[in-house]
């Protein structure tokens, strides 16, 4: 009997020695070596392109001079943030007055186009997530809710060059959704249900509205074209060469002209800290090539007469190390 007593332990001790040796794993390290900008410019089939290359040296970043995308970036940031916060003021009071928690976004690529004198946005969306815990009686339960506007499309627009505002302009299309989950049936939690209602069902037309309204009359730091986005800043002289001419040159002193007489796209995709990155797993959703981030387009701008195309990417330069967490004695790291 003590026998079998004693196989037992010593059978039961080696499957929990691999078990505990299995729960030890590898993790990626992402580590940043620096950024790189890439602004390009083509006019009438001549082009030219700018690389710019900002290095991270014992966690400090170390930019080159001249840095020609520093504003660009920095009118980017203000202007997904200065959306973001009016987003959370529109639906924000109703979240903390029904919700335990909450958080909303505006997410996507803001398309901006002028043609025969008709404002147009689209590609970007607005969403909320919210949680809430609730009981009855003995019963208790919690529900998450994610609802999104998806893919809007606003037109009609009027598009003042001088101010940079953006008004009179509606909802043309959007394709709502949401998600919930919950520990419990959701009514039994009738404040998401209503969040739900208001938000997918019933005022999504008005959320926009009034979220367009409240931005787009409020843009002249961002579309006046005096300096569009920051844009003359990126354009030096003697940088954009292209068979003798200076291509920057003749868009930033006629750009104005073009923004005010001709039909344009403009398009910007909000830029990502490097902290988002660092936060996420590392997998092909992150880095679909070793060593290189996702590329950002944080600016593009498009004329059909003259054919004229301005571009500036954003891209992460950083390499993984695997790291070991916990470090038992059978995991080694590789650095």
């Amino acid at each position: 009997m003590s026998e079998i007593f004693t196989a037992k332990n010593i059978y039961t001790s080696l499957i929990l020695i691999l078990v505990y040796s299995n729960a030890f794993s590898k993790i990626p390290n992402i580590i940043l070596n620096g950024e790189k900008f890439q602004g390009k410019i083509s006019i009438n089939g001549l082009s030219a392109q700018y690389n710019s290359y900002t290095k991270v040296i014992y966690a400090n970043t170390v930019s080159p001079s001249p840095f020609l995308f520093e504003k660009i970036k920095n009118t980017n940031i203000s202007f997904f943030s200065k959306l973001n916060s009016e987003f959370e003021s529109l639906v924000g009071p109703a979240l903390n007055e029904n919700a335990d928690s909450h958080n909303t976004y505006v997410g996507g690529k803001i398309n901006f186009s002028m043609s025969s004198g008709i404002a147009t946005l689209s590609g970007f969306s607005l969403g909320v997530r919210a949680t809430k815990s609730d009981s009855f009686g003995p019963f208790k339960g919690s529900c998450t809710i994610t609802a999104s506007t998806g893919p809007i499309t606003l037109t009609n627009g009027h598009f003042d060059p001088i101010n940079g505002s953006i008004t009179g302009i509606k909802l043309a299309s959007a394709l709502p959704s949401h998600t919930q989950e919950c520990s419990t049936n959701l009514s039994w939690i009738p404040i998401l249900g209503h969040i739900l209602d208001n938000f997918i069902e019933g005022k999504v037309d008005d959320y926009i509205n009034s979220f367009i309204d409240k931005t787009m009359s409020h843009t002249n730091q961002e579309f006046s074209v005096n300096n569009f986005f920051s844009l003359n800043d990126a354009l030096p002289d003697s940088v954009y060469i292209a068979e003798g001419r200076d291509l920057g040159k003749e868009l930033r002193e006629n750009a104005a002209w073009y923004l005010t007489r001709n039909d344009f796209q403009f398009s910007t995709e909000p830029y990502i800290f490097w902290e988002y990155y660092r936060k996420m797993p590392f997998g092909a959703a992150l880095f679909d090539v070793p060593g290189a981030g996702p590329i950002k387009n944080l600016f593009s701008l498009k004329f059909s007469q003259p054919a004229i195309e301005l571009s500036i990417d954003q891209q992460y330069d950083a390499f993984v190390r695997w790291s070991c967490e916990p470090p038992p004695r059978s995991c080694q790291h590789d650095y």
